[in-house]
C-alpha cells in the first residue's frame, strides 16, 4: 500500500483488503500510543476526537471562560462593588494632596504658637491638637465628597 493510497477493486474500494493494507502499515509503536491517548481506531474502538476537534473545543472552552469572567465583571460593575482604577487612582491623589496641604497649612499656626511653649508636653499637646484640627477639615461630609470625587478644596 503507498502512504495514504487504498487499493481500488473495479474502481471501488474493497473494506477487507483496505483493513489488510492498513495492518500491514501500521507501525506497533504508533498503534500503542493511539490505544492509549484514545486515538484513532484499533480493534473495534470507538474513534477518538481528532487533535482539530480538541483544539476546537479548548479553544470554545477558553472563550466561554473569557465571556463569563466579563460579565461577571459588568455584573459586579453594576453592582457598585467594583470601581474604576482610573477614578480611584484620582481620588487617592486628591486626598493625598489636600492632606499634604492641609498639614502644611497648619504648620504656620503651630509654629507662632510653639514658639511661646517650653514644656514639652504642652508642645506635643499643641502638635497634636494642630494635626487633628487640619486632619478634621477633611472628616466627614469633604472625605465623602473627595472619595466621590466631587470635593472642591476651594470652598
Amino acid at each position: 500500500m503507498d502512504e495514504g493510497r487504498l487499493t481500488l477493486v473495479r474502481g471501488k474500494v474493497d473494506p477487507e483488503k483496505a483493513d489488510a493494507e492498513l495492518a500491514d502499515a501500521i507501525d506497533p509503536r504508533h498503534e500503542k500510543t493511539t490505544k492509549a491517548t484514545g486515538g484513532g481506531k484499533s480493534n473495534g474502538d470507538a474513534p477518538g476526537p481528532s487533535e482539530t476537534a480538541v483544539r476546537l473545543r479548548r479553544a470554545q472552552a477558553a472563550q466561554y471562560e473569557a465571556r463569563a469572567e466579563r460579565e461577571r465583571i459588568d455584573l459586579e460593575l453594576r453592582r457598585g462593588q467594583l470601581v474604576n482604577r482610573d477614578l480611584a487612582v484620582d481620588a487617592f491623589y486628591t486626598l493625598a494632596r489636600t492632606t499634604r496641604d492641609a498639614l502644611l497649612n497648619a504648620a504656620p499656626a503651630f509654629a507662632t504658637k510653639a514658639a511661646a511653649i517650653k514644656d514639652r508636653r504642652k508642645l506635643r499637646q499643641l502638635y497634636e491638637d494642630t494635626v487633628k484640627k487640619a486632619l478634621a477639615k477633611l472628616s466627614g461630609e469633604k472625605l465623602e465628597q473627595l472619595l466621590k470625587g466631587k470635593y472642591d478644596p476651594a470652598e
